[in-house]
């Protein structure tokens, strides 16, 4: 064998794999023949090991070729890392035969004498409004404009029906508190005969439901507010896409017109909401969260950004005034019930948010009584909004539930509560049966404040620990994505700095990833907190959030998440 001149010859990481019965090193989605390896190294290194190879000499192979030197990374399985993620946050997957047992007891089918004495909704043309994977469908929606402005129907899944206080279903809910959703699965609060099937308002088929219904005047105003139990028939599965295309004009799915009456009646309901929520100072960031697209075997083969459209915030808007609606209700009648209580911001916090605003220019002086909401209009065209909101969420309190309404800061709410998803939030089932217990069954199985402060703090730390494990999953995923483009580089923008470096986002993939700080340049960085930059000392050089660099990947650690890339040229 020759020798390698290891000095000379290009140092290359990538992943091994076989291909027509040769193996190969990928490596920034070139493929390098391997023809050698070092004498230490397994004879038979496993395929998806992350090998440091050289480049061997051109023109001596048929194909560019790869000598094998290091081993960096044995192979990992998406799969067996996401596992590990949920047994270590110890969230339970599987129910136990007796917990499947008692689900399945309610059959697939409405009894005909569950629904009597409820309200007969069959006749509207309701329908759900979701993503296109979902299963469980809590709420349908419907409205129908008349002469004083529109008459608007929440119908959400009566889960309190089948999941009785203190029951095996119900001590299971409890211990889990909310349902928990990563790309391409689901861990659901409840079996998903009930999840998915009986509670499921799936289309032509009955269903009960608890309904909140309100007129809505043409100026905003909210009267003549109902709740009722009822049973309903959803006329149709719609999807967010289909909603939107409706709304645009394009209508590649049949409707009737009843169904387009109600689209039609309900977006112009909504938009009357957001106004009024709006005028009275409620905040809206817009964030867009990353929608991670994965192949037949469950692998990601992209991550964007996910788009908010219309037909969400619709819903959203719907949703956020059935649970104001269901929090007044529990008030005007002194019934004690759980609130989704989001207390004002930390004013340290928002004040470091206001110096830094206005040490970017990208507001004006602020007056002392403001609303938040008027001062993201401000920097809503910035290059910096993105930060600028991060910051002004770091200034908020942390919204969770209670047994008192402490109001909710977000939404300039003086009352909110989780009424329109028992499927996968314990609250909300709470929430139901306090409605339940007071309006249908003469306070039979009503909680007390005192029990309900215990279920409150137990579900906001069970809430803490979910988005938790969801956030830790995601960053996997995102990990995985990126293992096989090592040595790639990408335009990327400047999200945030820090006093060990500085935050990006790819343009073209919705990643994040730290360039370290001993990377950026020779001479001393130096951070400054207030104008969100790394200064490089002797010169008038930096790096400022908002700024595009060009980086490139130099490390993906699959097992913690941690993506690493350097500045494809120094300062």
């Amino acid at each position: 064998m020759n020798k390698i001149n290891y000095k000379r010859n290009k140092i290359i990481i990538g992943e091994l794999t076989e291909l027509d019965n040769k193996l190969y090193l990928i490596s920034s989605k070139r493929k390098y023949l391997v023809t050698g390896q070092r004498e230490e190294l397994p004879q038979n290194i496993a395929l998806k090991t992350i090998l440091k190879a050289v480049m061997r000499t051109k023109g001596k192979f048929d194909e560019p070729a790869v000598f094998l030197l290091k081993i960096l990374q044995k192979p990992l399985f998406l799969s067996d890392q996401v596992i590990d993620l949920i047994e270590q946050s110890k969230v339970r997957e599987i129910f136990s035969d007796e917990c499947d047992q008692e689900a399945q007891k309610f059959g697939n089918k409405v009894l005909a004498k569950d629904t009597k004495g409820r309200l007969d909704l069959t006749n509207l043309a309701l329908c759900t409004i979701d993503g296109k994977t979902a299963k469980d469908f809590d709420d349908a929606v419907f409205a129908q404009k008349n002469k004083d402005g529109y008459h608007v129907f929440v119908a959400i899944a009566d889960v309190s029906h089948y999941v009785k206080q203190n029951s095996i279903l119900d001590l299971e809910a409890f211990n889990r508190g909310t349902s928990i959703y990563y790309p391409g699965h689901c861990i659901p609060m409840l079996p998903e005969s009930l999840s998915n099937g009986l509670c499921s308002l799936k289309p032509k088929v009955l269903r009960l439901v608890l309904v909140a219904s309100f007129q809505l005047s043409f100026k905003g105003a909210i009267g003549k507010i109902s709740i009722d139990r009822g049973v309903i028939k959803s006329q149709a599965r719609l999807t967010y896409e289909e909603v939107q295309n409706f709304y645009d004009g394009k209508e590649p799915k049949k409707l009737s017109p009843e169904i387009k009456d109600s689209l039609t009646s309900l977006r112009e309901a909504a938009l009357i909401l957001r106004s009024e929520r709006h005028k009275r100072g409620a905040i809206d960031f817009d964030l867009s969260e990353s929608l991670v697209a994965l192949d037949k075997k469950g692998e990601p083969i992209s991550i964007n950004p996910s788009s908010r459209l219309d037909s969400h915030k619709i819903i959203e808007d719907l949703m956020v005034a059935a649970n104001e609606i269901v929090a007044e209700f529990f008030i005007k009648h002194k019934i004690p019930s759980i609130y989704r209580v989001h207390e004002e911001p930390n004013e340290e916090k928002l004040q470091q948010f206001f110096d830094t605003a206005k040490a970017l220019s990208a507001i004006n002086t602020v007056e002392h009584d403001v609303k938040l909401s008027d001062v993201i209009k401000q920097y809503e065209n910035s290059r910096y909004k993105d930060i600028l909101n991060s910051l002004m969420l770091r200034a908020m309190m942390q919204a969770r539930y209670s047994e008192q309404n402490l109001k909710h800061f977000g939404l300039a709410s003086q009352a909110y509560t989780h009424f329109t998803s028992p499927i996968r939030r314990y609250a909300d089932l709470i929430v139901h049966r306090q409605l339940s217990s007071f309006c249908f069954e003469k306070n039979k199985n009503a909680l007390t404040t005192e029990m309900l402060a215990e279920v409150a703090l137990s579900i906001s730390e069970k809430e803490g620990k979910a988005v938790d494990l969801e956030r830790k999953i995601h960053k996997i995923f995102a990990a995985f994505f990126m293992l096989d483009k090592v040595g790639e580089n990408f335009l990327a923008r400047v999200i945030s700095c820090t006093e060990f470096g500085f935050f990006v986002r790819l343009k073209k993939h919705h990643v994040e990833g730290l360039v370290h700080i001993s990377s950026i340049a020779k001479q001393r960085v130096i951070f400054m907190p207030t104008k969100l930059c790394l200064v490089i000392s002797g010169s008038n050089k930096k790096i400022t959030v908002g700024d595009e660099v060009k980086v490139t990947l130099i490390n993906v650690n699959a097992d913690r998440g941690f993506i690493d890339f350097e500045l494809s040229k120094k300062l």
